[in-house]
């Protein structure tokens, strides 16, 4: 392998990498709350009652990473 394809193939591993940059904490606090109930209940929810599932939910799971 020549130096311009281990820096091509280390570029493509940091682009792999950094591309998506969705927060794990709150992928997994959303994917939490939404299993708990039907997908139409979810729907049936106000915007505000959704968003404030899931700030609670991320501050249950950073309190159970920091205990």
């Amino acid at each position: 392998m020549d130096s311009s394809t281990q820096i091509s193939s280390i570029d493509d591993l940091r682009e792999a990498l950094t591309h998506d940059r969705r927060d794990v904490v709150v992928m997994q606090a959303i994917a939490n709350v939404t299993d708990r109930q039907p997908m139409d209940g979810w729907w049936q929810m106000s915007p505000g009652d959704r968003t404030q599932g899931i700030y609670d939910e991320i501050r249950r799971l950073d309190q159970a990473r920091v205990n």
